[in-house]
């Protein structure tokens, strides 16, 4: 079996809690501003504007910026993990070789 194949059934497995949690997380951080923003309103005060580079849609390019480096990071330990595989086969092939 290529192990390729095995790594992306065990990522598998795994990435949809991880990509769900970042979600109900990111969600979670609209729903609390828009009850912030939509409390302040009723109460008749000024609304919220948050600093600089604190925005929504700088959180959203921010959070997308992590997702892309996050996802880069782990393609390179995958690929190295692959390659120490290998190492580690061809290792065992020519210790057996060398023991007859």
């Amino acid at each position: 079996m290529d192990l390729r194949k095995v790594d992306c059934i065990q990522n598998s497995l795994i990435l949809p809690l991880k990509i769900s949690d970042r979600y109900r997380e990111r969600g979670n951080i609209e729903a609390q501003f828009f009850s912030i923003q939509a409390k302040l309103k009723a109460n008749g005060q000024k609304l919220y504007t948050p600093p600089e580079g604190q925005l929504i849609h700088d959180i959203e390019s921010a959070w997308i910026r992590l997702e892309k480096a996050e996802h880069e990071r782990e393609v390179a330990l995958r690929d190295e993990m692959i390659r120490y595989k290998m190492f580690s086969i061809l290792y065992n092939t020519s210790r057996n070789f060398s023991e007859d």
